[in-house]
């Protein structure tokens, strides 16, 4: 009988799982957070609560980019950086949204924007892959509508 040689890996968690499990852990807290909500009109409330970007073909492209790299060993600084715009239907209005994604081996700053009613709404989500947390930014015009961090918890 042949001995196989020990193949065992260490597998690298898989990286998309983990913010998703995160942006779960945002949209609870915008859920029942009442902080700054009068300030937000239904097309605010949905740009900020829709994380439907997560499953494009773009991010999730973006995504398994950077799972390769990081299985293979090959996270270097300015690792990838994508931009895109798409129209989306919010409350039955149709507005262009931008979306930036930049990864630099340690952090991936996820951020997308549009316009409503003359205010640029901004989302940035800042996530660390080390540290396996997540920062999340919200901005209405110059007021920040949401600021928060979430760490993964295995």
């Amino acid at each position: 009988m042949q001995s196989r040689p020990d193949r065992s890996i260490t597998k690298i968690p898989n990286l998309d799982t983990q913010i998703q499990k995160l942006f779960q852990s945002h949209l609870k807290f915008i859920s029942e957070s009442r902080q700054n909500q009068a300030e937000l009109d239904e097309f605010d409330k949905v740009f900020f609560t829709d994380f439907t970007f997560l499953n494009s073909g773009n991010t999730r492209n973006f995504f398994q980019n950077i799972q390769h790299s990081l299985e293979n060993g090959k996270a270097y600084p300015g690792l990838m950086h994508v931009s895109y715009s798409s129209y989306s239907a919010i409350n039955g209005k149709v507005t262009g949204v931008n979306y930036e994604y930049k990864s630099d081996g340690k952090n991936i700053i996820l951020t997308k924007g549009t316009y409503n009613n003359g205010d640029m709404l901004r989302a940035v989500y800042n996530y660390n892959i080390d540290g396996k947390l997540l920062n999340t930014r919200e901005v209405k015009g110059n007021k920040l509508i949401n600021k928060n961090s979430y760490r993964l918890e295995i």
